[in-house]
Formats: structure tokens, C-alpha cells, sequence
């Protein structure tokens, strides 16, 4: 009985799995519902040291190279913040990325 109660619990956290074949090559696509996107994750952590810190938003603007009103944009989706953007504001900051994620 208990194994079937962890099983049905495993299965609520799995939207979906599916094999891809892609050049004689299976490869398992799992997608997840409480999967949080690496880029949402770096974009939190700004926000959030930007927090922290009293960083205001024309000055994360300028340190991510960026207008203010993309600020918000990248707070709907931060699927546009590229890694030179990241390292432009690590860089600014005086912080690694180790810095950022465990600030």
C-alpha cells in the first residue's frame, strides 16, 4: 500500500516523459511542474541582491547594459538576460557567480 501512495505521489510531479530520437540517438526528455528554469533562477537572484543591497533599478539598468522598462520585462520572463548581461553585472558588483546564488 505504501508503495503505491509514493508512486501516485512521484506521478503528480511528472507532467510528461517522452524518448527522443535524434540521429540513432534516444535521449529521455523529462519535463517537470516544480522545475524552476536556470534563468529565472539568475534573474531572482539579481532582484534579489539588487534588493539587499538598495541597488536601485537605473542602476542594475545601467549594470546589466539595459533600459529600466526591460527590467520589468525581464520580471514577466527572464528568458533574454544572456550570460554577457550576467557577467556584466557579477563584474560591476564585485561577485562570482557562487556569490550570487548563495547571497
Amino acid at each position: 500500500m505504501k508503495r503505491n501512495e509514493n508512486q501516485n505521489q512521484h506521478n503528480l510531479h511528472i507532467r510528461y516523459i517522452t524518448l527522443l530520437n535524434y540521429e540513432g540517438r534516444t535521449y529521455l526528455n523529462k519535463k517537470t511542474t516544480n522545475r524552476l528554469p536556470l534563468y529565472r533562477l539568475l534573474w531572482c537572484r539579481i532582484r534579489y541582491y539588487q534588493q539587499l543591497h538598495e541597488i536601485s533599478d537605473e542602476a542594475l539598468a545601467n549594470a546589466l547594459g539595459v533600459h529600466t522598462r526591460t527590467l520589468r520585462e525581464y520580471d514577466k520572463s527572464a528568458e533574454n538576460v544572456t550570460f554577457g548581461k550576467l557577467d556584466s553585472f557579477l563584474y560591476i558588483n564585485g561577485l562570482t557567480l557562487n556569490d550570487l546564488l548563495n547571497s
